[in-house]
């Protein structure tokens, strides 16, 4: 039996920034109604003060819900205190997930249009605002709470907005190819919910501190920064740019960080540099990941619900509420000893680190730690995409240098630069490595450059020109890999239902899909493929296309596909079951997940010493990729950094 289901909640609590667990602990959060529809039937609505319905007692019914950590986090603090049953975890399953797994949006309301099965009703995002948030009182209404005893009419339209929820997420499940996720993925969108339930532990008297710390400083700033332009603030971007231009001869369009960095490095007054470095400090995004955290902590000291399983069309996760993947780096190697200073008050830091938001920014990772009493496992695979693309590719050169134990990027330099490998110095390094860890992808010598600058080393057009052609040279096998997956791809669009090989793929298209089986077996899917015909410089051209969401608008349109662009997307697929395989092993082998953050898998264990065994049970490859040079680095340690 299936039974899909959708709570409509009140709270004082923000949803959108304390995530489903914290706000399902909230003293303030309660049901207003629950929908539910049992296979095929119509869908029902139950509310508080009704029988708890019987079919909930059934213990072999599946529950779905769309994001259905929201309805666990509900269910488990609140739907059982009224007489609920309790669920099993092995019973939930998520419509949410489904849809991402088939290319589809996360977006219920983006999903149900894309697939123009039920489009969802848009009137319910006021009535949300209307009834499941405290209102400002008015004349007309002077409560801060609209109830149904004061608004009837409005809650008979949320109860048919919440059912119509129920009936868009069935829609969208039956018009995807199957209903139901492959068994693998099923246990790893288990493997992702266990990890949002359990949470990982914030250091709060560290971050308690890093806030008084970035607040003092922050003003401190902004007075200095307003005795400086003569009561200008920070904040008034507008009037500090004007200032700033009629004091330079060189114009600034903006004050975006990029633009700020990028004027740091020229010739200007010290004035001008100080303003500069003042904005650039106070508008530091990277710190306010401090209130994220406090806004999200649970009852137990955790932060739920970090993660979310295919987060990416390819399968990679992705983080919610505080980002986990964009944390930000850190600006020197942290000791436990930087903690305790800052946590027991101590001002030595001012004395070690000139630059105190920096020294914020830095601390940020290291307030998320292990669980008392036991050890965190942090390893980071090397290079996993860069030795994926050899390897699909079967480019031999690349594969050899990273398997004979070679440092790949100075090999990369040492062809660039035409100098011995012992003698690369940094600068020729950091080339190499930015060449073979971007230009896998089909990066042409603008972007490649760009890039370059975007770490902080203008590398020059010629370089970077010079750079792209010797990469496609050297590893000729990768750009051969670009044009005969393109190729691959139109023979597959032009020839539904016939299977194409493309190394250790296989892609075929029905028509409505496009699909493609990579070596793990799971399939990736591009909804609505289509060869269209674009302008480029050299004229009118064929392109591959279909209908996805545009990474910059986010919006559900045509997205362009070419032969780097496909390379990419299967081999961060390959990559991301390899990481699977390795989260599942390390799981297996008694460690707790915790996270995955990029390449990067994070778990623990009561047990210390356990690090080669951990980094062991990472980089064993399965069946599948028996031969993919699979690295690894990690390190035991308290608290998380980089």
């Amino acid at each position: 039996m299936k039974i899909s289901i959708d709570f409509e909640t009140y709270s004082e609590c923000d949803l959108k920034k304390s995530g489903a667990w914290r706000y399902a602990e909230d003293p303030t959060t309660e049901i207003l109604c629950l929908a539910y529809k049992v296979d095929k039937k119509p869908t029902c609505l139950w509310t508080p003060g009704d029988p708890i319905p019987r079919v909930f007692q059934d213990e072999r019914a599946l529950l779905w819900a769309w994001n259905v950590g929201f309805e666990i986090a509900v269910w488990e603090n609140i739907a059982v205190k009224l007489g609920f049953p309790e669920i099993d975890l092995q019973r939930w399953r998520d419509s949410m997930a489904l849809s991402a797994y088939f290319g589809y949006p996360l977006d219920l309301d983006r999903a149900s249009n894309a697939t123009g099965d039920q489009p969802k009703d848009r009137r319910g995002k006021q009535l949300i605002t209307l009834l499941c948030k405290p209102c400002k009182p008015t004349k007309v209404f002077p409560g801060t709470r609209r109830t149904v005893d004061t608004h009837p009419e409005l809650f008979d339209e949320l109860y048919d907005y919440c059912i119509s929820d129920v009936d868009a997420e069935d829609g969208v499940v039956n018009s995807l190819p199957r209903p139901y996720l492959p068994d693998s993925e099923q246990d790893l969108w288990f493997i992702n919910l266990k990890a949002n339930r359990k949470g990982i532990t914030l250091d709060l008297d560290l971050i308690s501190k890093l806030l008084d710390i970035r607040n003092q400083v922050q003003s401190e700033l902004a007075k200095e920064i307003f005795v400086i332009t003569g009561g200008i603030s920070a904040t008034q971007v507008q009037a500090l740019r004007e200032w700033i231009n009629e004091r330079s001869e060189i114009q600034l369009d903006d004050l975006t960080a990029g633009t700020v960095r990028t004027m740091l490095c020229e010739d200007i007054t010290d004035e001008i540099r100080r303003v500069l470095e003042i904005r650039q400090a106070i508008a530091m995004t990277s710190v306010k990941k401090l209130d994220s955290f406090m806004k999200c902590v649970c009852r137990d000291g955790t932060v739920k619900g970090a993660l979310v399983y295919y987060g990416a069309g390819t399968g990679r996760f992705a983080g919610r509420l505080f980002q986990l993947h964009n944390l930000p780096r850190g600006h020197f190697p942290v000791v436990e000893d930087y903690a305790q200073l800052i946590k027991s008050g101590g001002d030595g830091f001012e004395e070690l680190f000139d630059n105190p938001i920096q020294f914020v920014s830095t601390m940020i990772r290291p307030c998320l730690i292990a669980t008392p009493g036991k050890t965190m496992y942090d390893a980071d695979y090397s290079a996993i995409e860069a030795r994926g693309t050899a390897w699909l590719a079967g480019d031999k050169t690349m594969l050899n240098e990273f398997r004979s134990g070679e440092e790949v990027y100075k090999a990369m330099a040492a062809s660039i630069f035409n100098v011995a490998l012992a003698n690369v110095s940094w600068f020729e390094r950091f080339v190499g490595k930015q060449a073979i860890l971007g230009l896998g992808y089909q990066m042409g010598a603008p972007k490649f450059l760009a890039t370059c600058i975007n770490y902080g080393q203008d590398i020059g057009e010629e370089l970077a020109e010079r750079t792209v052609g010797i990469y496609r040279t050297k590893y000729f096998r990768i750009k051969e890999f670009w044009y005969e997956a393109n190729d691959t791809f139109m023979l597959a669009i032009r020839n539904p239902n016939k299977v194409y090989r493309l190394r250790s793929c296989r892609v075929a298209s029905n028509g409505r899909y496009l699909f493609v089986q990579l070596p793990s077996g799971r399939t990736i899917t591009y909804p609505m493929p289509r060869i269209g015909i674009v302008e480029k410089d050299w004229g009118p051209t064929e392109q591959i296309q279909y209908m996805g969401i545009h990474s910059k608008t986010r919006q559900w349109t045509w997205i362009d596909l070419y032969g780097g662009k496909i390379t990419e997307n299967l081999v961060q697929g390959i990559a991301r079951d390899l990481m699977a395989v390795g989260m599942t092993n390390v799981i297996d082998a008694g460690f707790d997940f915790l996270l995955t953050v990029h390449d990067q898998i994070l778990a623990e264990h009561e047990q210390s010493g356990l690090l080669e065994v951990y980094i062991e049970l990472m980089t064993t490859p399965p069946v599948w990729a028996s031969d993919y040079p699979l690295a690894a680095e990690g390190k035991e340690c308290y608290r998380f950094s980089k």
